[in-house]
Formats: C-alpha cells, structure tokens, sequence
C-alpha cells in the first residue's frame, strides 16, 4: 500500500467505525473509486507526500463522509487532515484538528470544527476556532469529545444516512438538539 494505513485504487472504499493512526505515508488514500467514509478517527499519520489524514481523489465516482475525527496529522506536502483532488467533497459532521493547512480547497466541511479554519471550502454551519475541540484526552489516544465540548451536538442530522444512529463507542450518535 506504498505506507498508507488503508490504500484502495480503482475500487470502492468502506470505512465505518475504523481507527487509522501512526501511519508512516499518510492514513486513508482513495483512487478512482467510491468511498464511505462514516464515524472514523484518522490521527496521528505522517507523510512526506501531500496529505497527512486522508486524500480522496475518486475521480468521477462520489464519496459520503460523515462524522469522522480527522487530527495530530502530518504532512510534508500542501494539506495535513484531508485532501480533496476534485471540486466539491463535502465533509460533515466532521473534525478537524491539527496544525497547518488542515483541508484542501476542494474539500467542503459543513457543520463541522475546523481548528484555527485553515483551508477548505464552503464552511457552511461550520465552528472555527483556535481552541482545541474538547477531546477527552487526545495524548493517551482518546479522541472522544469531553463533557463541554464545543462540538456536542454541533452537527445537523440533514442528509444523514439513516443507518447512522450510534458513535464508535455505540453511543447514541443524536444526543440533543442538533
């Protein structure tokens, strides 16, 4: 897979509830394929080429990404969490955390936390801030939000697939007004 944690060329993608960290070429690549990306945390991948997290690049075929954390990425290239090569990927109720460019241009974050709103496009509904998310305790590993997070019950539940009721830890994915 070239060092990707998870790497799929010319096929279709399938990614819920999955961690991905410690990558030494990046985390999630996808080629010319379609993607489900839903409920994943990405954290903690290095790489010398131009994404740290995620690239995406499926050509013409579409990618759903919902609530995924995306952070602690590093990349030597243009864009540390998520690349987007083609116009328009929307991103929901997503995080993004880290330093650096965190989305390409291309990328469309909606109802999602941007850290210091570096990159992307869009933004619609969308918390930027230069504060950290309010993760429980990100330095042993533990990417789940923190009573008083910013992020609880940031999202919308417009468009969200059905099939999406819990988090990665069977929580009630929908805990209050959204």
């Amino acid at each position: 897979s070239g060092g990707e944690g998870v790497s799929v060329s010319n096929g279709d993608l399938i990614m819920k509830k999955t961690v991905v960290k410690g990558n030494s070429e990046g985390g999630v690549k996808l080629y010319e394929g379609n993607g489900t990306l839903w409920i994943n945390t990405v954290v903690k991948n290095i790489s010398s080429s131009s994404f740290g997290g995620i690239s995406l690049q499926p050509g013409g075929a579409t990618v759903s990404f919902w609530n995924n954390t995306v952070a602690g990425n590093v990349s030597g290239g243009t864009t540390s969490s998520v690349d987007c090569i083609v116009k328009n990927i929307t991103l929901h109720n997503s995080i993004f955390a880290g330093t650096g460019n965190l989305l390409s241009d291309d990328c469309y974050p909606e109802y999602s936390f941007i850290k210091d709103g570096s990159g992307g496009g869009g933004k619609d509904g969308c918390i930027e801030n230069e504060d950290d998310p309010g993760f429980e305790n990100p330095g042993e590993d533990d990417y789940r939000l923190a009573t008083g997070s910013m992020c609880i019950d940031a999202g919308t539940e417009d468009g969200l697939p059905a099939e999406m009721t819990t988090d990665m830890y069977g929580n009630d994915r929908v805990q209050g007004v959204t």
